[in-house]
């Protein structure tokens, strides 16, 4: 999302799993075209112009590649709606901000940080006069399997809802779209004080592969997607 984010309120996005690609070249080139799209905004402030950022990418193996800067995040459901309620929420992304930091040294609880004025302090952002993305730190791979769920969404989303209640969303709704539109309504319901927008896709088995594209959280058409892993 913009670090200075739009209204609260915006409509669930698609993000397709699209086919496998044959290596990170897409998403490389994908990270630093955004990077040099931010960076050719002109600056509204003395601020440079930056950005959250969270993008996937399905690859041989197959695999997920996560690329992840700021407080945006992304999330798996192994099993998708057919896992059962032992079936685990997996983060993917590490939060890039204050209350996180203070978390990891011990000096704030998860409870305390999700309340803390300062939750908002992104300290990695995408532009913003930052050094690029660090393809080394800021992308991992992660394995993956058919039936998975992917989840990308906006802090306006996890401000208002814990994991538990994502994943129960991401359980009871078949349809990756109902469960996106559902999400970001829980979130309007629960007071929706910043954007909130939420991206759900389905991976799922097939003989065929179609060119691939990295799925990043923005602020695109409502919807969502299923593609087809290799």
């Amino acid at each position: 999302r913009p670090l200075d984010g739009p209204a609260p309120g915006q409509a669930p996005g698609a993000v397709p799993a699209a086919g496998v690609a044959p290596d990170e070249g897409a998403l490389r080139d994908a990270l630093d075209a955004a990077r040099a799209a931010v960076d050719a905004l002109p600056a509204a402030s003395e601020r440079a112009p930056g950005t959250t950022l969270t993008a996937v990418l399905l690859v041989e193996g197959p695999a997920l590649l996560v690329a992840h800067v700021g407080d945006s995040r992304a999330y798996r459901l192994a099993g998708g709606s057919d896992a059962g309620p032992g079936t685990g929420l997996e983060r993917l992304t590490t939060d890039h901000t204050l209350v996180a930091e203070l978390v990891r040294a011990g000096l704030l609880t998860p409870e305390e940080a999700r309340h803390d004025p300062r939750r908002h302090v992104v300290t990695r952002a995408l532009g913003a006069g930052e050094p690029a993305v660090r393809h080394g730190d800021d992308v991992r791979r992660v394995p993956a399997a058919a039936g998975d769920r992917l989840l990308l969404c906006s802090d306006g989303l996890t401000d208002e809802l814990d994991d538990a209640a994502l994943a129960a969303v991401l359980r009871e709704e078949a349809d990756p779209r109902r469960a996106a539109e559902r999400l970001v309504a829980l979130a309007l319901d629960a007071g929706g004080r910043d954007n909130a927008t939420a991206l759900v896709a389905d991976l799922v088995a097939s003989s065929r592969t179609a060119p691939a594209a990295p799925a990043a959280a923005a602020d695109p058409a409502p919807g969502s997607g299923a593609g087809p892993l290799a």
